[in-house]
């Protein structure tokens, strides 16, 4: 049970995500999916490279309002930049 114990110290208490979390990642991840094929298929690599941070930002942001409000950010990064 030790073991068990030091997981949960080094990983966190997974059963307190919050689901509002985990929805709104999953949403961006396929957003961002949509902008990485579209960049890759039209040779736009301001979408591409936005595709790949709207996967993978949602690992590094714990509020649920940070999260939205970061990946509308970046969604709507490529529409003004460049």
């Amino acid at each position: 049970m030790n073991d068990i114990n030091d997981v949960s110290q080094i990983v966190g208490d997974i059963s307190n995500m919050d689901s509002n979390i985990f929805i709104w990642s999953i949403i961006f991840g396929i957003i961002g999916m949509g902008y990485f094929s579209y960049g890759r298929n039209q040779d736009y690599n301001r979408f591409s490279y936005i595709g790949m941070i709207l996967m993978i930002f949602p690992y590094f942001v714990d509020t649920e309002i940070s999260v939205i409000l970061t990946g509308i950010f970046f969604i709507v990064i490529p529409f003004f930049s460049w």
